[in-house]
């Protein structure tokens, strides 16, 4: 992740109140889930760096792009997509 990534994933982190925490997953790299103070992102701790990175940004994006709160109501394909498409943006 490079110095810039870093640091929006930290902004992110600190303006959404998420916790995130390395767990077993066994279906999937990683979650989300709305509390009501926040947001907990679960990732799995099987994961290499690089790819619990990933899974932190994917699941980040969720969030900051708004798919658990007013856009929550969209189609899963169409979630995925735009978190696809931001990373392409990011360069990830």
């Amino acid at each position: 992740m490079t110095g810039e990534t870093s640091r929006l994933v930290r902004q992110t982190i600190d303006r959404y109140a998420v916790t995130v925490r390395r767990a077993q997953l066994p279906a999937c790299r990683g979650l989300s889930h709305k509390l009501p103070d926040g947001y907990l992102v679960l990732i799995d701790d099987r994961l290499t760096q690089g790819r619990a990175e990933r899974a932190l940004l994917h699941e980040l994006l969720h969030i900051k792009l708004g798919h658990f709160d007013h856009r929550a109501d969209l189609p899963e394909w169409l979630k995925e997509l735009e978190v696809n498409q931001a990373l392409k943006e990011l360069g990830i």
